[in-house]
């Protein structure tokens, strides 16, 4: 099979024919031609014959027949053999070379058109040895489906020119409906407000995907207006039972430190009663402790200021801990892309190459830097993969949709060390965080770096985010990409244009 130009297909169509067969291949090749003249443009195909005396050249080394098979016979994409009273010369392995030839063609799956004429001959000319043996190898075939008799040569012309004709269309018919039923794979962008787009737009990373910052810093503002508004009842802290032995309760100096500096960094001025807890205090008899609860006495406002305090110095000190991380991942050029299956079939084992120029494509071992402190807090108290991860949405879904994972058990005893002997190294911790959550492998080739991605599956009609963004230090024109699937039997080769739209 050969491809032309304008999409023509040319296929080899090999002549077997014993000595005693000679018009029936002109006629062969009238109907090859009248098809070509009807049928190449509209099918996008095109027959060509290829004949011993056409097709073989002199060389030596070889059993003729041999030659013969390399030279041709084994390129020919389908075969017509005709029979009339000679069966041919045998070869080493058959009873003719028509016969090999035949055979080669059927063990290679390929389409053979066999005929055996029955057209009168005069008794004094006909080898009863040779047509013996075509009466045997007739009934060897017999049950196979794939042979036809005829009487006349224009018998013959019209009944080869509809097989031929018949197979192309159905065969055809038959790769049409293989394409349509076939997975198609694409690289595709995701733009800033999440829509599916044919390029990749370069822009400034943001956490705000995974922690809304401003959100949680109004947040923090509220309740510092929550908290000045209560109204404290000054309750005695001798209620009730004046044996009872009640300490009054006070906003520890530590939490009052972590409001009092960040309110005067929002502009937020305190009152003098700000940290003012009225009259609340403690039942210190631990009999009248709950369940291990503190056992406080006073109003409901009191107690109600005490707990929203104590949450507001958690909330900043949350706060406080993670702007650290969001400034050292935001900022960063990055590209979200994602892979689209507009095909009417499923694919599996699908397997993603992206070409970067080195400058071009920030390596795992150049992640953000961060502190010690910060990388613990990152690994104690935050999640890398949500950090980073692509969020599915009604327009696509998240890489996690397109895995098929075994059930994972974490055998990692870091957390657990009574006797404090172990020291963790947050720093490690952070670096391999930041590759289980890229889930992408990158590989030095020449002067490329080389991005591979896998998925499980990928529905049809679907479009599937990659797991992370790809992080930059430059800004490539495009992003040339390979992908091989189970369900495609080639290779896609392919580039996503790439777009400055980062702002800067």
């Amino acid at each position: 099979m050969h491809i032309l130009p304008k999409n023509i297909v040319r296929y080899d169509l090999l002549i077997s024919c014993p000595g005693d067969v000679q018009s029936e291949i002109d006629l062969i090749k009238e109907c090859v031609e009248e098809f070509n003249e009807k049928f190449s443009d509209t099918l996008g195909v095109m027959v060509q014959v290829r004949h011993w005396k056409k097709s073989s050249f002199s060389q030596s080394g070889d059993k003729p027949q041999e030659l013969l098979n390399e030279q041709f016979v084994k390129e020919c994409d389908a075969a017509v053999a005709v029979f009339w009273t000679r069966f041919g010369t045998p070869t080493d392995k058959y009873g003719s070379g028509t016969e090999e030839e035949i055979e080669i063609m059927l063990d290679a799956g390929r389409q053979v058109f066999m005929y055996f004429a029955e057209k009168p001959i005069s008794p004094s000319s006909l080898d009863v040895e040779q047509y013996g043996k075509i009466k045997e190898f007739k009934e060897k075939y017999k049950d196979r489906g794939i042979y036809f008799t005829y009487s006349t040569e224009e018998e013959f012309s019209k009944l080869f020119f509809s097989h031929l004709t018949k197979y192309f269309l159905s065969k055809k018919q038959i790769e049409e409906n293989e394409k349509q039923n076939m997975p198609n794979l694409v690289m595709r962008g995701i733009s800033e407000n999440g829509t599916i787009e044919e390029i990749a737009n370069v822009r400034k990373f943001k956490t705000s995907q995974y922690i809304n910052t401003s959100e949680k810093l109004e947040k923090i503002k509220q309740q510092y207006e929550i908290i000045s508004k209560l109204e404290i009842e000054h309750t005695s802290a001798m209620i009730g039972n004046q044996l009872l032995a009640n300490k009054r309760v006070e906003i520890q100096e530590n939490v009052k430190l972590v409001v009092s500096s960040i309110a005067e960094q929002l502009s937020i001025a305190l009152e003098k009663d700000f940290f003012d807890l009225g009259g609340l205090s403690e039942n210190t008899i631990g009999s009248l402790s709950v369940l291990g609860r503190r056992n406080f006495v006073g109003g409901k406002n009191e107690k109600k200021k005490y707990d929203l305090i104590n949450a507001l110095s958690k909330q900043i000190v949350e706060f406080v801990s993670w702007v650290p991380i969001e400034n050292a991942f935001n900022g960063i050029n990055c590209v979200y892309l994602a892979l689209e299956n507009n095909g009417s079939a499923i694919d599996e084992d699908v397997e993603i190459l992206l070409y970067f120029d080195k400058g071009d494509l920030l390596n795992i071992s150049e992640h953000p830097v961060l502190d010690d402190n910060d990388a613990e807090y990152l690994i104690k108290e935050c999640s890398l993969t949500k950090l980073l991860e692509i969020r599915g949405c009604a327009d696509y879904l998240s890489y996690d949709d397109s895995i098929k994972r075994m059930p994972q058990f974490n055998s990692s005893s870091h957390d657990i060390d009574f006797l404090g002997l172990n020291r963790r190294d947050y720093q490690k911790e952070y670096t391999k965080a930041y590759e289980d959550a890229l889930v992408y492998e990158i590989f030095e080739k020449g002067d490329k770096r080389v991005v591979k991605l896998q998925m499980d599956y990928i529905k049809h009609n679907s479009i599937v985010a990659f797991p992370a963004p790809l992080f930059l230090k430059g800004i490539p024109t495009e992003i040339k990409y390979q992908i091989s699937s189970q369900h495609i039997s080639e290779i896609i080769n392919g580039s996503i244009p790439v777009i400055d739209d980062k702002g800067v």
